[in-house]
């Protein structure tokens, strides 16, 4: 009898590492391993971490035979890194091996199983799957020929048993559909799929390997289908997916009609949107499969609510959660998509001062962000702040000049009564108000009339605590009302002095403060946060209206220092809903094309930003734990059912993006 030699891992498996044995001398402490250190080369393309903005998060990857290992490096100095001794992770790639000629054999729902690894409970914990497939469209003639060809060889052909007379039979039925397909103008697809197995180590990683090609050969359903991991495609990660004709295996793809490739794209059809700069943000659990769900978080319009009855955001594997409320932790996931496309972000909040106080969270340098209360009367409303722009074109400080007076009307006018008669009287105050204040910032020399030609001697920018305030302004007005000889501005004159004098200097003493240098440091910071929540509630009839001012003030003054690409997100909308066309109006006056993100605390407040918003939502995510959201389900497609199910599990999120819906489990990101 042959000796029975101990099992050992299959060449086609990952191996397990071999313990090297070491012998310490005696009376000799082991020294510490030295660590590698090498030089990472980068181009001329600024870098987040070269920045300072963000700290380095960086892996180096090590590739064998049957697998991958990635290494962890820090950053030493510059461009020098150290490598830990220690793999963090291993990853491997499987290729789907198909041992059969025809899908028909198998069950409808043969990729529903063959996808379906995740939700099963046969991976260890640590372990996480991605799942690859490709379809690509074969030229008609060519397969034409090529089924010829193969009807031909199975003629010639001998078998010496019944059942593979059977198969040969099988395969020509096959093709003869693959035939009637391309004659009634259809077209044949080529099918390919991979697995990407990650693992903390090796002896786990083989584990998983395992289990997956057990679970593929006792399933019915998958009979004739085989994951081997691919050598060829491990050693060479950066092949496109796909028939990989390299790998030396000639059933790592499979022709069928693009009715069955269709069947099969139905249920392997990923969570996400997959497009380039897409999040991966948790798993899908909406689709007819587990599998992970990336989307874009930079976007025209976007929506993120979330749940003021628990304000914290629970994530994959975090029971106690995380203590911000989920729509703020979404808008800095978002945060950083822009910051990592160099970007600027302006947060904008005006529900509750906590919000801010977590943006300002944000892992960034203390000098790449700037927060700025607004109640503690930062900025003068009469004075302009310059922008670098200028120093390239001084020309332009015309029509800044003329948008600064166009500002400074917008907010006298938000504290005029509401006559409900129209705009004719609006429209005289503010033409009227126009000639004053450009009277006023005359006589304090900050400008001059035929400005045009006297560009160079014009001194619109001063010094801030030595520029004129409200006060200043108000006393103007009330001498102005004493000298005035033109008809037009006797009206004026008066509602300026109710509006300055009698509305806001007694009531909101922040609107008469000086210029403070953060405004500065504001204008020229990648990551600013501005903190409105010390002014106040907005309401209906305006009897409040200190929020709204702020609002337009601050909107006016940053807009300048922003670019096209940039992302302004306002955290409590639905407080200045009646200044959403005011606001609309000043983006578009702007001529920049910017993003906005609205972020609401509960869905009766997001359901306000989706009837006011100028434009549709291009993306959404909604928190659904624990949350009632039944006057969101019509306007954004939620599946009432789905979310009622979803709202007693933690980490539920549903999401809307273009034109697909899902529901995901959210991750921890950041």
């Amino acid at each position: 009898m042959a000796k029975v030699k101990k099992k050992r891992p299959p060449k086609s498996r990952v191996p397990k590492a071999k313990a090297k044995k070491t012998k310490a001398k005696k009376g000799k402490q082991k020294k510490a391993p030295k660590l590698t250190r090498l030089r990472v080369p980068t181009n001329r393309q600024d870098k987040l971490v070269d920045l300072k903005v963000t700290r380095g998060h960086n892996f180096l990857s090590t590739t064998k035979p049957a697998l991958t290992e990635i290494y962890p490096m820090r950053q030493v100095e510059g461009n020098q890194y150290e490598v830990l001794d220690k793999p963090a992770y291993v990853s491997t790639i499987m290729k789907l091996i198909l041992k059969i000629r025809q899908t028909n054999d198998m069950s409808e729902v043969w990729s529903l199983i063959l996808w379906n690894i995740n939700q099963l409970d046969i991976l260890p914990p640590s372990v996480s799957v991605t799942f690859v497939r490709t379809f690509e469209k074969k030229d008609n003639e060519a397969m034409k020929k090529e089924i010829k060809r193969r009807g031909k060889g199975a003629v010639i052909f001998t078998k010496d048993n019944v059942e593979d007379q059977e198969d040969t039979g099988a395969a020509l039925d096959h093709d003869k559909r693959l035939a009637l397909a391309i004659a009634r103008g259809d077209c044949v697809v080529s099918f390919g799929a991979e697995a990407i197995i990650t693992a903390p180590n090796d002896q786990i990683l083989e584990e998983a390997v395992q289990a997956i090609q057990d679970y593929i050969k006792t399933n019915d359903e998958t009979r004739g289908l085989e994951y081997e991991i691919d050598i060829n495609k491990q050693m060479r990660p950066f092949l496109l997916y796909g028939p990989n004709k390299q790998a030396g295996n000639r059933e790592v793809y499979y022709d069928m009609t693009s009715h069955d490739a269709g069947i099969s794209a139905l249920y392997v059809d990923s969570g996400g949107d997959r497009a380039p700069g897409s999040e991966l943000v948790g798993y899908s659990v909406g689709k007819l499969i587990s599998s992970h769900a990336a989307y874009k978080f930079m976007n025209s319009r976007s929506l993120f609510v979330g749940n003021d009855t628990v304000n914290k955001t629970f994530t994959i594997g975090n029971q106690d959660g995380i203590d911000e409320p989920s729509q703020i932790y979404l808008a800095k996931v978002a945060s950083r998509a822009y910051l990592l496309e160099g970007r600027s972000v302006t947060h904008i909040v005006a529900d509750h001062a906590e919000n801010a106080k977590h943006l300002m969270n944000m892992p960034l340098f203390d000098d790449k962000k700037v927060f700025v209360d607004a109640s503690q009367g930062k900025l003068n409303i009469l004075e302009p702040i310059r922008t670098k722009d200028l120093d390239q074109y001084p020309e332009r400080i015309i029509s800044r000049f003329d948008m600064h007076i166009d500002n400074i009307i917008q907010l006298l006018s938000q504290f005029m009564p509401q006559t409900g008669t129209g705009s004719t009287n609006t429209d005289d105050f503010a033409n009227a108000t126009r000639e004053i204040l450009t009277n006023f910032f005359v006589n304090k020399k900050y400008w001059m009339y035929g400005a045009e030609d006297n560009i160079g001697s014009l001194k619109l920018f001063g010094i801030h605590d030595q520029y004129a305030t409200l006060d200043m302004f108000g006393a103007y007005i009330v001498n102005a009302q004493t000298t005035n000889r033109n008809q037009n501005h006797t009206r004026a004159l008066a509602q300026l002095n109710t509006i300055v004098n009698n509305r806001i200097l007694p009531t909101i003493p922040a609107l008469k403060k000086t210029t403070d240098p953060v405004i500065d440091r504001m204008m020229d910071t990648p990551y600013r946060v501005i903190d409105l929540t010390g002014m106040g509630t907005g309401s209906p009839d305006l009897s409040n209206p200190a929020l709204n001012v702020m609002m337009i003030t601050y909107l006016n003054v940053i807009l300048p220092a922003l670019a096209s690409g940039d992302v302004i997100m306002i955290h409590g909308m639905d407080s200045m809903a009646q200044i959403a066309k005011t606001i609309t109006n000043i983006l578009r006056a702007s001529q920049r094309n910017l993003d906005i993100v609205f972020t609401e605390s509960n869905a009766d407040k997001a359901d306000t930003i989706l009837q006011i918003a100028d434009r549709p939502i291009d993306f959404a995510m909604v928190d659904l734990y624990d949350n009632v959201t039944d006057v969101l389900h019509d306007k954004l497609d939620m599946d009432g059912e789905w979310c009622e199910k979803y709202s007693q599990e933690p980490s539920s999120f549903f999401v809307k993006s273009g034109q697909s819906v899902d529901f995901i489990k959210l991750d921890n990101i950041i």
